[in-house]
């Protein structure tokens, strides 16, 4: 009897279970990240000190983006000037750029989800790379990597 009361209690706990859904949108996949990150650092750690909370305090500091919408061609020409100024000032710096690719600020819209809308501006072919705005979660400091679905591109405060 205490065996079939067992095995029902097991069989009624691990029924209710259900696969993980995925994060639904950017901030929850930072958490998932830091997540793992924390409980990585801190197994290495052998579960000792703030490892764990160190390495996930460090990715849930990063600077993502919260949506994105086709540009419209004002947005577009906006972020093409802007790229394109801003090449110009680095090569009059004689500074070469961190990246090939530059996040660029273009004009807001009725769509925007924060205050801060960028393009990616490449800065080999100057042009626009997609015809896509991301809205970043806050304005990082200029020269900060951000990742973009498939690119890496540094931010450029105007």
């Amino acid at each position: 009897m205490k065996r079939a009361c067992s095995l029902l209690l097991t069989v009624a706990l691990f029924a209710s279970c259900t696969a993980p859904t995925p994060p639904a949108d950017n901030l929850e996949r930072a958490a998932l990240e830091a997540s793992r990150d924390g409980s990585l650092a801190n197994y290495y750690n052998a579960g000792r000190g703030t490892a764990g909370i160190d390495a996930a305090g460090s990715v849930t500091a990063r600077y993502y983006w919260v949506a994105k919408y086709a540009a419209t061609p004002v947005q577009r020409q906006v972020a093409v000037e802007r790229g394109r100024a801003a090449v110009k000032k680095m090569a009059k710096r004689s500074v070469k750029p961190k990246s090939r690719y530059i996040a660029v600020t273009t004009k807001r819209d009725a769509r925007a989800k924060t205050a801060t809308n960028v393009m990616i501006f490449d800065t080999k072919s100057e042009s626009i790379i997609g015809n896509t705005v991301y809205d970043l979660n806050e304005r990082p400091p200029s020269g900060q990597p951000i990742r973009f679905e498939t690119y890496s591109a540094s931010y450029l405060a105007e």
